[in-house]
This record gives structure tokens, C-alpha cells and sequence, in this order.
């Protein structure tokens, strides 16, 4: 059984399973059509059999993938947040912006597994503290809490970083 990862830690190269699951996304996103549709489901099936995530269990991304390739294809948001989220320390990050809702948008993910949050741009930098009132300021706007476990990617596309529209990707 493949690995989703040929580095550890980091979550950064894919196996070539999960790359071609991805890429046959990014087709069908760009170009949609029934032939790339069913391609993209057998390439997520194939996914999901041959490896595990970077915390070493199973993917589902052929679970509900027709109603989440509908939802990107109708640009719906929160969709879109939630796979840059999950794409955002791979090289298929870029690909997949670059034909999202927040193409001309800075990407920002901020991170409250500890005590204090780490908050990185789409860069992968970390970024200084002085981010931290900004980004928190956006995230309690929308009534959402800052503490241990909840991440958020924060779209900006303003140079305020309180101003940014904000989506939790993951909460516990």
C-alpha cells in the first residue's frame, strides 16, 4: 500500500495516486465534461485504496465527490475554502487557486492547535505575531472562537487583515 507522502512532517509531496487524483481535478474544473468527471471519480477511488493522509488514515475523497465537484464548479466558497485548505503545503495549491473564487486573493491559514495560534501565509511562511489581533479580529467577527483546535483559512483581498473573509476547515 502506497504512502500519501514520499517526506514526513510536512505534508508536501503527494504519491502519485493522490498527484493524479488531483490533477484530473484540476482538468475537469478547468475544461468540465462527463469523460473528465468519470475520470476524476476513478482517480479518487484509486486514491482512497492505495494510501492513508499524513496522519495515517484512510481518504475518502470519492465520498460525496459529485456534490463537491458541483459545489466547486458553481464557485461555491466555502467548498473552495475547504480544498485550498487541504491543498495548502502541496505544489498543487497554486493550480487550484488559480482557477478558484479567490484567484486575485492573499490565502492566509491560521491555527490554533496550541496555545498560541501559528498563523502562515500561501507561501508557507510563518508570520510574525503582529498578524495575530488582525486575523483574530476577522475570526471573532463571524462568532467563532480562537482556541486550541479550530483552523481557519482567511481570504483577503485587502491589505487589513481584520477585513478578510473568514471559513473554519477544520473545528473540534
Amino acid at each position: 500500500m502506497g504512502k500519501m507522502l514520499v517526506e514526513t512532517g510536512n505534508c508536501r509531496v503527494l504519491d502519485k495516486e493522490h498527484a493524479a487524483y488531483l490533477q484530473s481535478l484540476i482538468q475537469y474544473l478547468r475544461e468540465p465534461s462527463r469523460m473528465l468527471r468519470e475520470k476524476v471519480g476513478k482517480k479518487a477511488k484509486d486514491a482512497d485504496t492505495t494510501h492513508k493522509n499524513c496522519y495515517g488514515l484512510r481518504t475518502y475523497f470519492s465520498k460525496g465527490l459529485r456534490s463537491r465537484l458541483t459545489k466547486l464548479q458553481c464557485e461555491e466558497r466555502r467548498e473552495w475554502a475547504v480544498l485550498l485548505y487541504a491543498n495548502f503545503e502541496n505544489e498543487y495549491r497554486n493550480d487550484l487557486k488559480a482557477i478558484s473564487p479567490f484567484k486575485d486573493s492573499a490565502l492566509f491559514v491560521v491555527d490554533y492547535g496550541s496555545n498560541l495560534p501559528q498563523m502562515r501565509d500561501e507561501n508557507n511562511d510563518y508570520l510574525h505575531a503582529e498578524a495575530e489581533g488582525s486575523f483574530k479580529e476577522a475570526i471573532e467577527r463571524r462568532g467563532w472562537e480562537t482556541y486550541n483546535g479550530n483552523i481557519y483559512l482567511i481570504v483577503c483581498d485587502s491589505p487589513l487583515l481584520s477585513n478578510g473573509e473568514t471559513f473554519l476547515v477544520y473545528g473540534c
